[in-house]
């Protein structure tokens, strides 16, 4: 299972659990519900992931006119990191705007408000579907902060070692998932 589907399925049961604990949704069918979740989630991150590729290959492509500058993009953008700006290297799963989460949060709302086994009575009360879709949010933004803390933890341990793998090489990404797998156990305690 790759990341993004692992983070959009511990995502979607959380969303999930959330919503059945504070009884603001009567799910008979939590799988179903998770897998309508996990649906918007996944998709939203492939498409994230193809706009990326996309701006990195324009930068690629515009490198040569921007020598100093260019260089140095193409440097990164080879190693996999992209070190402008104050997240530089953190992963996008974990870069979700405000907007974006809201978003999120609203398209959810309607997928399981359509999904047959998930009952959310007075849907059409701007009140309940505020509620939902804060809560949504508020579910979605706990998740993103522990997978940034996790991303920050594995690349500081991964800084660490006496020879440091290149960052986006083969080493590099087999390191990462195996120390990443580590602490997310330890931090969950699975």
């Amino acid at each position: 299972m790759s990341r993004q589907n692992e983070i959009a399925g511990r995502m979607a049961e959380a969303v999930v659990k959330r919503l059945v604990a504070r009884k603001l949704a009567e799910i008979k069918d939590e799988a179903r519900a998770r897998e309508v979740v996990r649906h918007v989630l996944s998709e939203n991150f492939l498409a994230e992931e193809k706009i990326d590729s996309e701006v990195k290959a324009l930068l690629l492509d515009n490198a040569e006119a921007h020598q100093g500058l260019g260089l140095r993009l193409q440097a990164s953008l080879h190693h996999g990191q992209d070190q402008t700006g104050p997240r530089a290297g953190v992963h996008a799963l974990m870069r979700m705007s405000r907007e974006r989460l809201f978003g999120l949060a609203e398209r959810i709302v309607g997928d399981l408000a359509a999904t047959e086994g998930v009952v959310i009575r007075q849907i059409a009360d701007d009140k309940v579907r505020n509620q939902l879709r804060t809560e949504i949010f508020r579910v979605l933004e706990e998740e993103g902060r522990l997978e940034e803390t996790i991303d920050q933890e594995v690349r500081k341990t991964l800084s660490s070692y006496s020879r440091p793998a290149p960052e986006g090489s083969s080493e590099w990404e087999v390191l990462y998932n195996k120390t990443r797998e580590e602490v997310y156990k330890r931090r969950l305690r699975l």
